[in-house]
């Protein structure tokens, strides 16, 4: 894959700091990493990415290392992100997409280390150099059932049935503060360096933090209730970071989120639906004051799976050949589209985005729409390339990119996955429903009745769009 070129002064202190060594004197041979992941986090929720916003703990993580203006995650659910985010690869390499779908198993071994399988995980590249790792996690999606628990040395599972009895909402999946405290254990005991990887689910729907009656928001007041969620997963985070104490400048933290979430921008609310920015877009902040200078941000495209090549080099670890990523504290030439793609209960759309322009496919039906984001950053106008010779010369650029990359095809096989009762009834709470059916429609019937689903094709479907 061609790298990229960023010729920003950011990129450039931290190249000349690569070269210098990277390390201050005093630092570890090998430094900590906390890769923390929020479940449907949008980066226009945090203040770091707009000033409306607040979110202190996140946003002093920000000012005090690399912010990714432009972070894109190659899909718009939980598995298929965290996939690419563990693996380095999109999901047509991948191939964790379907709810059927779990990360592919060890399968052979390919290049330098016979150590290592061919699609190797972050803990088993990290692993084979010596860290300790443990994956916290409060979303179902991700479990060890659906193969996430490769290369770790230990996975706790914060959801599931945690009292005996009838099922109650809040007892189903755990709140940040837990994965805190979870994570804070582990630590006392758990030898240096180490991987902690966790996922919380805190603003993921439903919210759990105030229960209005059914059917009775708008989606404003369920945004309002999304920050309540968000604001106390700052908070908990918070909490991890200083329970690191002088070890937190020896740490590498990387916080990012799987996905956004859509409130009706385009006639939809949650998630796995579309691939507008609303869902692609989200925070990526890097901190570890040995390698990356404080207050810096970079605009150029990252996409989730450049963390892998970035953490290992941080890391001092060669990245294996075959990962679609590339370093963000590289200086790398050229651009490349931010590609991202959904297969996902009939749903299939790919998407590439690169510099302003962005474009939507739907495999199933041929049908194309581009977008220009610098003026149309809600994505409402999709062009004709036959009018626009510029958009025009995107669109054949970026559909070149999708073959190129994969992405979903035909029919996906029918797949029968025995799911844990327990699990099940985990999935169902954070509105997911069992294998090879609709995802449950969480919103509130007032909302609900704008026409779920009719965001599914490339095109948006509100009265402002050019069709």
């Amino acid at each position: 894959m061609r790298p990229r070129r960023l010729r920003s002064p950011a990129w450039a202190l931290l190249l000349l700091l690569g070269a210098a060594g990277g390390c201050a004197p005093g630092a570890p041979a090998r430094p900590n990493v906390l890769l923390y992941v929020i479940d449907t986090l949008r980066a226009d929720e945090l203040g770091a990415y707009a000033r409306s916003a607040h979110t202190p703990v996140m946003d002093r993580l920000a000012s005090e290392g690399l912010v990714l203006e432009q972070a894109l995650a190659h899909s718009s659910w939980t598995r298929s992100s965290m996939a690419s985010i563990l693996t380095g690869r999109l999901p047509a390499r991948h191939g964790t997409e379907g709810r059927d779908d779990r990360l592919p198993a060890r399968h052979g071994t390919e290049g330098r280390d016979d150590r290592l399988p061919a699609l190797a995980t972050l803990a088993e590249l990290l692993g084979a150099a010596g860290y300790a790792s443990v994956f916290v996690n409060a979303n179902p999606n991700a479990a060890a059932f659906f193969g996430f628990d490769r290369g770790f040395d230990r996975v706790i599972e914060l959801h599931g049935r945690s009292r005996p009895g009838r099922v109650q909402g809040d007892e189903l999946v755990a709140r940040s503060e837990e994965i805190t405290a979870r994570a804070l254990e582990w630590l006392a005991s758990a030898p240096r360096p180490f991987l902690l990887v966790a996922l919380s689910v805190d603003p993921h729907y439903p919210y759990r933090r105030s229960s209005p009656a059914a059917g009775t928001l708008s989606a404003e007041g369920l945004r309002r209730m999304y920050r309540q969620e968000i604001a106390a997963n700052d908070a908990s985070l918070g909490e991890l970071l200083r329970g690191l104490g002088p070890e937190l400048d020896d740490t590498l933290v990387v916080l990012t989120s799987d996905h956004g979430e859509e409130f009706l921008e385009h006639g939809s609310f949650g998630h796995g639906r579309s691939l507008y920015e609303e869902v692609l877009r989200v925070p990526l902040i890097l901190r570890y004051p040995r390698r990356i200078p404080a207050g810096r941000r970079a605009a150029p495209a990252a996409t989730h799976v450049d963390l892998v090549p970035t953490i290992l080099e941080v890391a001092g670890v060669e990245p294996p050949a075959e990962l679609d990523g590339a370093s963000l504290l590289g200086d790398p030439e050229g651009a490349r589209p931010a590609l991202a793609s959904l297969d996902l209960d009939g749903v299939r759309l790919r998407s590439a985005r690169l510099g302003p322009w962005k474009l939507i496919e739907s495999p199933a039906t041929g049908e194309l729409a581009i977008f220009r984001l610098d003026r149309d950053p809600g994505e409402r106008r999709p062009l004709a390339p036959g009018a626009d010779p510029a958009a025009g010369e995107a669109l054949a650029r970026l559909a070149g990119a999708l073959r190129e990359g994969g992405g979903p095809g035909g029919e996906r096989p029918a797949a029968a996955l025995a799911l844990p009762a327990e699990l099940r009834e985990t999935l169902e709470s954070l509105g997911y429903a069992e294998p090879g059916a609709a995802p449950a429609d969480p919103r509130p019937a007032e909302t609900a009745a704008g026409g779920a689903g009719s965001n599914r094709g490339p095109h948006p479907s509100n009265e402002e769009s050019s069709e």
